[in-house]
């Protein structure tokens, strides 16, 4: 198996590993709610999990960047959500210490969810160079696999085991899949990024060179506003089938095939990007899946809301090739993992804490069907932001 081949086999399943964890606290606050759990805290939790990730995300491409070890910086993220996914099942297991082990679990999600993205794309961008979005397209199908395979496992395994038994199954399979990877990824060494105009390694500075903000800063703050939407729903979503349909295996389907979409759309959207420029994509990506929940919400025929959810997924959850593919068009080789958390860890995952954050103390107040609304209306805002986003292309690409 030949160097790029086995990178981007590590790297996909990585994906596979990390964006099923992703949505693991979504699901779980269905069932810590049945415990009594409060809903606040478990909002303050979920924004908690997304802020850590995003404000950890940044020193840590710092720190690949800076020395060349991606592969095993994922390794270590990985095998967190490891750990994460065996804590919170012992807070099933002992109800009485529950809280304080969600706190420590989601403590331990929250920084494992900080490695993947920037560490896998900037791995792919290296290798790949312009063909970079193409790959990521590919990597990012897998993780939308995990993404879309997940809520129906992890449901099977807590109706069939019980909760603590379902998460320690879920911790098992995937610590396999990561000595997999580990053992892909063993013989795999990217050199410390070099300064420009140097001939000497970023190791050997005492800084990285600087990233110009006004190249990445209207991507991330379009971002940040389409997160609050996209994680608001991703958090709550789960809570909000149940209540209409009444059934927790039929909010595992539906997820399932919902964000199944994206397995077709991330390599979809790789291409795309790579034929057309990441500004294009960026805005279908964003417009698209604004229109189609508000659509999803509004109509009242089981079938097509359903059908209007798997387009809002299909185009919603595949921006990782989108976003970070652009990200490579418009940066430097040396700071791609820098820019990388910048756009994912500060616009997404930060944007995304203050989507899940305030889910927590406004659906005991206005109900989850309102909360879907208020968070289509950060959709909305977004789109605003679409035509700053334009001039700041144009006027880039004058110089």
């Amino acid at each position: 198996m030949g160097d790029r081949t086995r990178i981007l086999l590590a790297t996909s399943l990585g994906h596979f590993v990390n964006d099923g964890f992703l949505v693991l606290f979504s699901i779980l606050i269905v069932y810590y709610t049945r415990m009594g759990v409060n809903a606040t805290v478990l909002g303050i939790l979920a924004a908690a999990i997304s802020l850590l990730s995003g404000l950890l995300s940044t020193p840590i491409g710092s720190s690949a960047d800076r020395g060349g070890n991606y592969g095993r910086l994922m390794i270590l993220g990985l095998s967190l959500l490891v750990a994460s996914s065996i804590l919170y099942s012992l807070s099933f297991a002992l109800p009485g210490l529950a809280l304080p082990l969600v706190v420590v679990s989601s403590a331990l999600l929250g920084s494992g969810l900080a490695f993947y993205h920037q560490l896998g794309a900037a791995m792919l961008q290296l290798e790949y160079g312009d063909d970079a979005p193409k790959a990521l397209g590919i990597n990012g199908s897998l993780g939308s696999l995990g993404r879309a395979l997940f809520p129906s496992i992890l449901v099977f395994l807590i109706v069939s085991l019980g909760p603590s038994l379902g998460l320690l199954s879920v911790a098992a399979y995937n610590a396999v899949i990561i000595l997999a990877i580990a053992a892909m990824l063993r013989r795999t060494r990217f050199g410390p990024r070099r300064i420009p105009g140097t001939g000497s390694p970023s190791t050997d500075a005492r800084a990285p060179s600087k990233i110009r903000m006004s190249a990445v800063m209207p991507l991330i703050t379009l971002v940040f506003i389409r997160s609050i939407f996209f994680t608001g729903v991703l958090t709550y979503v789960p809570t909000y089938l149940v209540d209409i349909y009444h059934s927790d295996v039929l909010m595992g389907v539906v997820l399932t095939v919902s964000y199944a979409t994206a397995v077709i759309g991330q390599p979809l959207f790789g291409r795309l990007t790579s034929r057309y420029g990441g500004l294009p994509m960026v805005i279908l990506t964003t417009v698209v899946p604004t229109v189609a929940f508000l659509a999803f919400l509004y109509v009242s025929n089981e079938l097509v809301s359903l059908a209007l959810f798997a387009v809002y997924s299909f185009f919603a959850m595949s921006g990782f090739p989108v976003l970070l593919g652009y990200v490579g068009q418009i940066v430097s080789k040396e700071n791609l993992s820098r820019a990388n958390a910048l756009v994912w860890g500060v616009g997404n995952m930060v944007g995304g804490s203050i989507g899940a954050l305030i889910g927590g103390p406004l659906m005991p107040v206005v109900g989850v069907t309102y909360l879907m609304w208020i968070y289509a209306a950060f959709g909305v805002i977004s789109m605003i932001f679409i035509p700053s986003l334009s001039r700041w292309n144009t006027n880039s690409s004058e110089h």
